[in-house]
C-alpha cells in the first residue's frame, strides 16, 4: 500500500513538474527534415553528388500566440540579391529566424524571415522538384530578408505586408524595401496570388555587382519594383501552375525593364508514380534583343504511399536565344520528408 501510495504521488509530482516546464518554457518540436540527396549531371560542369539542398526546421511554442521558427540549411535559401552580392553563400547555418504572434486580427512575425514572393516563395521545399523559376537563379528577387511582417486572412482572402531590409543584411544601406501580396485559397484545390515588391539600392554599395538586370547602371542609386502574378489549381493527383511577372528599374536618365512567365503541369497516374513537365522563361532586358532564355524540364516522380519517401528523375533543356550554351542538365535526387506530411 505504501508502495503504491508512494507510485501515485511520484506520478503526480512528475506531471505537475513536466506542467511546470511546459508553462514555463513552450514546447519544442522539430517542424519539418528534409533529406536530398542529389546526383548532377551538366553538360559544361561534369558529375557530381551533393546534400547541400537538405534542412531542417525546429519550432517552439509558448502558448496558442506566440512562437518562434529557425530552420537550417545552406545560406542559398535566403536567395541573395544579385544587386548587392556577386555569388550565393553555400555555407551551412540558418536561413530562417524569426518570432511569431498570432493576435486577434491577424499574423505578425519579425526577423528573417520568409518574403512568400511569387509561387516558389510560397512553396514548401518539400514539395518543390523542379529548379525554382529563372528570376529566381538570376537573383532577381530574394526568398528571405531580415524585417518584420503583418499577415490577415478572412474568408480565403488574404493579405501580407512586410518591411525588410532589401539588401538581406550583406552591406546595410538604411534603406527600407516593402514586399506585400495579396491573394485566395479555399484550402483545397485553388490559390492565387498577386506579389509586389519595390526598394531602392545605393550604387555606391553595387559597384562590384554582376547585376544587368532591365540594363542597370550598377554605380548609381536605383529603385527597383517587381511584380509577380500566378494561379494555381491543385485538385487531388494534378498540380498546375501558370505564372507571369517581371520586374522594372528606374534610375536618374534610365529607365530598363525585365519580364518572366512560367507553366507548370504535374500529374499523378496512381498512388507511387508522377510525370511533371515545367517551362519557365526569363528575358533579362526588354531593351535588348536575343538575350532571353528558356528552360523545359520534365520530371519522373516515384513515390511511397505516405508521399515522406520521393525519388524524382529530371531532365532540363536550356535555350538561349542569341548564343547556346551548353548547360542542360540531368538530376537524380531522393527526396525524404518524414516530418513534411
Amino acid at each position: 500500500m505504501k508502495v503504491r501510495s508512494a507510485f501515485c504521488a511520484a506520478v503526480v509530482c512528475l506531471a505537475s513538474v513536466n506542467s511546470l516546464a511546459s508553462e514555463r518554457v513552450g514546447v519544442f518540436s522539430i517542424e519539418m527534415i528534409e533529406l536530398r540527396p542529389t546526383w548532377r549531371s551538366e553538360e559544361s560542369d561534369g558529375s557530381h553528388f551533393s546534400l547541400t539542398d537538405s534542412n531542417i526546421s525546429f519550432r517552439w511554442k509558448l502558448d496558442k500566440k506566440l512562437s518562434a521558427t529557425v530552420s537550417l540549411g545552406s545560406q542559398r535559401e535566403r536567395n541573395l540579391p544579385i544587386y548587392y552580392s556577386a555569388a550565393n553563400d553555400e555555407q551551412l547555418g540558418y536561413y530562417e529566424a524569426y518570432a511569431e504572434y498570432d493576435a486577434m486580427y491577424g499574423r505578425l512575425r519579425f526577423g528573417l524571415l520568409p518574403l512568400n514572393f511569387g509561387y516558389d516563395g510560397v512553396l514548401a521545399s518539400s514539395d518543390r522538384f523542379f529548379d525554382r523559376a529563372l528570376p529566381y537563379e538570376a537573383r532577381a528577387f530574394g526568398l528571405r530578408d531580415t524585417g518584420f511582417s503583418f499577415y490577415t486572412e478572412n474568408k480565403g482572402y488574404y493579405t501580407e505586408v512586410i518591411g525588410h531590409n532589401g539588401e538581406i543584411d550583406t552591406e546595410p544601406d538604411g534603406r527600407l524595401w516593402v514586399t506585400g501580396r495579396w491573394g485566395y485559397t479555399n484550402e483545397r484545390s485553388f490559390r492565387t496570388q498577386l506579389s509586389l515588391q519595390t526598394g531602392y539600392v545605393e550604387g555606391v554599395l553595387s559597384e562590384n555587382s554582376t547585376n544587368t538586370l532591365g540594363g542597370v547602371v550598377n554605380d548609381k542609386t536605383a529603385q527597383w519594383r517587381n511584380g509577380l502574378l500566378f494561379a494555381h489549381w491543385y485538385p487531388r493527383d494534378w498540380n498546375v501552375v501558370a505564372q507571369l511577372g517581371g520586374g522594372e528599374v528606374v534610375q536618374e536618365n534610365h529607365r530598363g525593364r525585365f519580364r518572366s512567365n512560367l507553366i507548370e503541369v504535374t500529374h499523378y497516374f496512381s498512388k507511387n508514380f508522377g510525370f511533371g513537365f515545367r517551362y519557365d522563361q526569363f528575358d533579362p532586358n526588354r531593351d535588348v534583343a536575343g538575350d532571353a532564355v528558356a528552360r523545359s524540364s520534365t520530371a519522373f516522380i516515384f513515390k511511397s504511399k505516405d508521399s515522406t519517401s520521393n525519388v524524382c528523375f529530371m531532365y532540363s533543356k536550356v535555350a538561349e536565344e542569341q548564343r547556346q550554351v551548353p548547360n542542360d542538365e540531368m538530376r537524380l535526387f531522393w527526396l525524404l520528408t518524414p516530418y513534411a506530411r
